[in-house]
């Protein structure tokens, strides 16, 4: 009997014993994954800081304007409408009607900015958007009028997004200038920020660094890429009595200038002005296709008119849909501003 007792006393002994370390210490799985779960919140912690100084750089760098706000709201409120005209189409057709307040709504910017294209007395895509959208509305198609209009705002917003952003891609090349500067003050190398120094300091330029000051070399020497600023391909040899600009690198040696000019007075910061008169081009002197173009829009209206007896409704609309207006407006525009912002990419202005 105390034999069968010590027995049953040891094998629960036993028993707990081996049940114990699932109670007091993780098994191999759970050891596994408490080291996953602690190395992913730091990997993803790392990814999450590096994705969210990208995007904050981008966030800074590219503003969204009130007119690309306007054309977001206006191109949400014509996808959805579409929408729902694409399922009526496939599935209950009365419920494409749904949509009909949309295009009424949406075909009212297109009016304005024809009314404005009249009142300069220019017959531009804006008049032929409004002309070729009441056709295709005002004859019942509301999923092709629902595409026009998706067509017209989203054109519009590419064109804009384009123009905004290659302006930042030249202020990104041309407007990177360092914020700490090497002041000489008695002999001596002081570091200080870029917006104290003004004209008359003496400053020292290493190499690898960005000259951040337009001013005449006084000690040293040193190569200098002035690619970025003047597009010589060719590094130039800088000593004493030679000008330097604001923007240029240099390379080798070390050089000490007297600043001319510094802050928004340097020539970098006039880039600007140059900023200004390029992305202005399509818009004040125009591309060649665009303003060829323009002068076939009242000749194809004219003639979509006259041929109307003839050929219909559906002909006169085809005649005037025809136009390669509206393709050439946003496809010439994109492509010049993208080869632009290549061209500012690799260094290369384009002035006007």
């Amino acid at each position: 009997m105390a034999l069968t007792t010590a027995l049953i006393v040891g094998g629960i002994a036993a028993v707990r014993r081996k049940s114990a370390p699932t109670a007091t210490q993780p098994s191999r799985l759970t050891t596994w994954r408490s080291a996953l779960a602690q190395k992913r919140p730091r990997l993803h912690r790392n990814q999450r800081q590096t994705q969210l100084a990208t995007l904050l750089g981008e966030t800074d760098a590219v503003t969204i304007t009130a007119a690309e706000r306007r054309l977001n709201r206006e191109l949400i409120f014509a996808g959805s409408s579409l929408a729902v005209t694409v399922v009526g189409t496939i599935c209950y057709p009365p419920l494409r009607l749904l949509s009909l307040p949309s295009v009424i709504y949406s075909l009212i910017p297109i009016y304005r900015d024809a009314y404005q294209s009249l009142r300069a007395k220019q017959f531009d895509v804006n008049v032929l958007y409004a002309v070729t959208q009441s056709l295709v509305a005002g004859r019942g198609y509301l999923l092709p009028a629902n595409l026009g209009v998706v067509y017209y705002f989203l054109s519009r917003k590419l064109l804009l997004m384009a123009e905004n952003r290659f302006e930042v891609q030249l202020h990104e090349v041309f407007g990177q200038l360092p914020t700490v500067v090497h002041q000489v003050i008695e002999g001596r190398e002081v570091d200080c920020s870029l917006v104290d120094i003004a004209a008359g300091d003496l400053i020292a330029v290493h190499a690898g660094e960005t000259l951040p000051v337009d001013g005449i070399v006084v000690g040293g020497a040193a190569t200098v890429d002035q690619q970025r600023l003047t597009g010589e391909a060719q590094p130039v040899e800088k000593d004493a009595g030679t000008v330097v600009y604001a923007s240029t690198l240099v390379q080798s040696g070390t050089l000490h200038i007297q600043v001319t000019e510094a802050g928004t007075a340097t020539i970098v910061a006039q880039i600007g002005t140059i900023l200004a008169q390029t992305t202005a081009t399509t818009a004040d002197r125009e591309l060649l296709a665009i303003r060829l173009n323009d002068r076939l829009v009242l000749p194809l209206l004219a003639l979509g008119g006259l041929s109307l007896p003839v050929v219909g409704v559906e002909g006169m609309q085809a005649i005037i849909d025809s136009h390669p207006q509206r393709r050439m407006n946003i496809s010439s525009a994109l492509c010049a501003l993208n080869y632009l912002g290549v061209a500012a990419d690799a260094g290369i202005l384009v002035k006007d």
